[in-house]
């Protein structure tokens, strides 16, 4: 069966004020549960609805203090405020929306704002902002960069300047976050230049194995896995990642904390990638980076936060003060 509820709607565009596929219509209603013939309501609690569509129009449910805001009204702010700040020219939009319209992403990306972290190798910024309706993602937005010869999102680390995030309770402020586009650019400029950095920071193969281990790769503590002294390391996706951290060194990148960040921002950015690997007798296997009908916009705002945090890590900021 076609999984159309986990497939993405799409809309491209050049015009900060165009928000037609967020433009739908929701109501709260009250939540039942069905006992036979009869339906009793639950207390405290809400549903979230579609009423422009007969079927499949379920949102989410939530608490009564679950403050309901239309993905419309938030991103009709957020690009009022871009345009406020002189940063609507010259810019690319990518509007998605799934599981019903539950769950919208806005990627922007501004041509004129840009640092070139090597010959012909430039970053433009790039700001990405998420919604939800069904409780799955606060409202976040991330100011990062895009660096066009890889095709790679890139993620930063840092205070919550780069990601600001509002929960949907009697608390959202949307002028909190939107606040935060006044040190946007100021932001992109200032990882740009750590970034710079990072291209003639050296590590060694140890240190990528080491941090990849310590962070990103690490499994959760299980008890079975302290009485069987079983590995606590994604050998999988740590396989996975030190092959493209050797590519970017192909590509000219170098064993540097460059080519370990954009390894990182690969495996964040191109979520659906396969990969093969030869077992002791010779043979081929292909894996994926993803489930089968997995939506590639819940796991690009999941590996952004992921990848963002192990560069907040200790392991990584020791390797930057190497």
């Amino acid at each position: 069966m076609l999984d159309t509820y986990n497939k993405s709607e799409v809309y491209k565009s050049n015009d900060i004020n165009d928000l037609s596929l967020f433009d739908f219509p929701i109501k709260e209603t009250g939540l039942y549960i069905k006992n036979f013939e009869s339906y009793t309501p639950v207390p405290e609690k809400k549903a979230i609805i579609r009423t422009d569509k007969p079927d499949n129009n379920f949102l989410g449910f939530h608490s009564n203090r679950y403050k309901t805001v239309n993905h419309y009204d938030l991103f009709k702010k957020h690009s009022r405020a871009v345009t406020d700040r002189g940063l609507n020219k010259h810019i690319q939009i990518k509007d998605s929306i799934w599981n019903n319209g539950a769950k919208a992403h806005r990627s922007i990306l501004f041509r004129d704002h840009k640092v070139n972290i090597k010959d012909n190798d430039p970053m433009y910024l790039k700001i990405d902002v998420f919604n939800s309706l069904d409780g799955s993602t606060s409202f976040i937005s991330f100011v990062g960069g895009y660096r066009s010869l890889c095709q790679n999102g890139q993620v930063f680390g840092g205070e919550k300047i780069a990601h600001q995030k509002q929960k949907h309770t009697s608390g959202l402020n949307i002028n909190s976050a939107i606040n935060k586009l006044d040190n946007a650019v100021d932001t992109f400029v200032n990882n740009g230049d750590k970034l710079k950095q990072w291209s003639n920071s050296y590590i060694t193969d140890d240190n990528v194995i080491y941090l990849l281990s310590n962070t990103l790769c690490k499994k959760e503590s299980k008890t079975s896995q302290v009485l069987t002294g079983s590995d606590s390391v994604n050998k999988r996706l740590s396989d996975y990642l030190f092959m493209r951290y050797k590519i970017e060194q192909d590509h000219g990148l170098k064993n540097t904390l460059w080519a370990l960040y954009n390894s990182l921002t690969y495996w964040s950015t191109h979520v659906n990638d396969t990969y093969e690997i030869e077992n002791n007798k010779g043979k081929l296997t292909e894996y994926s980076l993803s489930r089968k009908n997995s939506n590639i916009n819940n796991l690009q705002y999941s590996r952004m936060s992921k990848v963002s945090d192990v560069l907040n890590s200790n392991e990584w900021k020791t390797l930057e003060t190497a």
